[in-house]
């Protein structure tokens, strides 16, 4: 683990820095809070992120130790896991809180692809390897829920509860651990690993550590967990989230502290348990490849690749991942494409076109992946 208070820490594209503070206008609205995907397309889409929405570059924590030095149980440092691409690419680290809900910090997703992302960790050598399909970005702050299937594994799994904000807590000057499964000094990554550092400033919406010159989180560490433990509360908890750092590894990095969005996770848990599925029918939908659709408790979804692309599945009655010569829609999903000046979509495996070009229009695709005569 290693990282200074300026870099984003989410293993992908090139580092970007950013302020101490997400800014007030979000390219996400509310909705976000919801679903990544509905957020999208009720707020209409974003023309530029934030910076922390970028993917970004990420790191392990550096000289970290396989056994924390607080009292964690096997089950709740299992609850630690890394956050990887279909591919197997190492993007952050997540915390499993429970219900089927990780946390982790919002730069570790793109939002102009809502790519799915693997939750894998490991108790006893029993592997635990879910897709969450459902984002939850906080409004304002580098913090996001991801809402995982249901396994079997998950019962070897302890959740580590978020230190509540009706508890207000000092940190400056204590001891805390920063964990992740980031790069190592050895260049290796995806090994769970514990670093006790000291807090050197924190408020009531940030903490930040500081590893000197030996010590601090890397590349996959971020959004990764702080965790403590106090005398009101000896039980280790997650105090915060990994947000930004340092390019060396080494030195200063900081987190979102969790009496910041404490009430906010509640929220969402709340929200989620009167809809689950955030909006997202059994019938789904289709954006850039990507095939998501509502499989009663949860939201499935599947990156289409080779010669499937998404569209209409007369077996699933609804929109999946099909060969493409067995799609009536020939590519054209729900939200539509366009073909010159005909506007192309499909309705239920009926392709319906117009052209756009007879009233004087033109056909193009809005920023929420709609396409429509303009």
């Amino acid at each position: 683990m290693g990282a200074h208070v300026d870099i984003v820490l989410a293993r992908r594209a090139s580092r970007v820095t950013h302020g101490p503070a997400a800014p007030a206008s979000l390219c996400l609205s509310l909705r976000a809070a919801i679903s990544l995907t509905a957020a999208v397309l009720a707020a209409g889409g974003c023309n530029a992120a934030p910076a922390f929405c970028a993917a970004a570059a990420s790191s392990a924590l550096i000289n970290g130790n396989d056994v924390p030095a607080l009292p964690l149980s096997p089950g709740a440092q299992a609850a630690i896991g890394a956050l990887r691409t279909s591919a197997g690419e190492l993007v952050c680290t997540g915390t499993y809180v429970g219900d089927r809900w990780v946390l982790t910090a919002r730069h570790c997703v793109d939002p102009a692809t809502f790519e799915p992302l693997v939750f894998q960790t490991s108790r006893d050598l029993t592997p635990l390897s879910v897709t969450a399909a459902e984002y939850y970005p906080h409004p304002e702050l580098d913090v996001l829920l991801l809402r995982i299937p249901p396994s079997p594994a998950l019962a070897a799994v302890e959740p580590i509860a978020l230190w509540p904000a009706s508890e207000p807590y000092d940190w400056t000057g204590a001891t805390v651990t920063l964990a992740g499964l980031g790069d190592t000094a050895d260049g290796s990554d995806g090994r769970r690993q514990f670093l006790d550092e000291t807090v050197v400033a924190s408020d009531a919406n940030t903490i930040v550590v500081d590893g000197g010159s030996e010590h601090g989180a890397c590349s996959g560490d971020s959004g990764g967990p702080l965790l403590a433990a106090a005398a009101a509360s000896p039980a280790p908890r997650l105090i915060g989230i990994l947000s930004g750092g340092s390019g060396t590894c080494r030195g200063r990095d900081r987190y979102v502290a969790s009496t910041s969005f404490a009430p906010w996770v509640a929220d969402v848990r709340g929200a989620a348990a009167q809809d689950p599925c955030a909006g997202v029918t059994s019938e789904g939908t289709c954006q850039d490849g990507l095939a998501r659709w509502c499989a009663g408790e949860w939201v499935e979804a599947e990156r289409c690749t080779g010669d499937r692309l998404c569209g209409w599945s007369a077996a699933a009655d609804g929109y999946r991942c099909v060969a493409s010569d067995q799609d009536p829609c020939r590519g054209a999903g729900p939200g539509g494409d366009c073909d010159g000046t005909t506007l192309r979509v499909c309705r239920r495996g009926a392709l319906i076109e117009a052209d756009c070009g007879a009233c004087g229009l033109t056909c193009d695709r809005g920023v929420d992946g709609h396409a429509g005569c303009v």
